[in-house]
């Protein structure tokens, strides 16, 4: 679709055809434009909430976040093969499911490395989706979640704003 020129290795680190190295989207945002999330302080105030320990919460969040992997996975081998893994058989349906939104539009891909040479800031979206063939179309970028459920919990202090001067967001 677009030439790749940025790629994202083993490390989940960036680095252009030349080796040069661009800075996640995720580390850029975690490090310039918000209060780092305090995984300890809101696992603390999710198992005080929920009677068990702060250990257990992050082991749980760990297994959400493989299992997220594991659908993504799913998401991206089935839209361009038509095919999955025997492991996946209980949650093919509701890949398949999450596929039909995207049939109305004219293009997709998925998992495509998205850049700036000029601020060498790169990150990888889940899908991208144009509406026609026109070269100005225009497009939808998606990112999946997974959740067990709605987040209903913040800890006192959580950000709920980015840095200056993006505040007002």
């Amino acid at each position: 679709m677009y030439p790749q020129k940025v790629k994202l290795n083993e490390d989940h680190r960036y680095f252009d055809d030349n080796g040069k190295e661009y800075m996640g989207f995720s580390k850029l945002f975690d490090e310039f434009l918000c209060k780092p999330f305090n995984k300890d302080l809101a696992a603390y105030g999710s198992a005080k909430s929920a009677g068990t320990s702060a250990s257990e919460v992050i082991e749980k969040w760990d297994k959400q976040r493989n299992e997220g992997i594991r659908i993504d996975d799913c998401l991206d081998s089935y839209a361009h093969t038509g095919m999955y893994r025997s492991e996946d058989e209980d949650i093919i349906d509701g890949v398949k499911e999450v596929l039909k939104t995207y049939d109305e539009y004219h293009k997709c891909a998925g998992q495509l490395s998205l850049y700036s040479e000029q601020y060498r800031v790169a990150g990888t979206c889940d899908k991208i989706s144009f509406v026609s063939n026109r070269a100005d179309a225009a497009f939808v970028m998606s990112d999946y979640k997974c959740f067990e459920k709605e987040i209903d919990f913040m800890p006192k202090g959580s950000p709920r704003f980015l840095n200056a001067p993006f505040d007002y967001l």
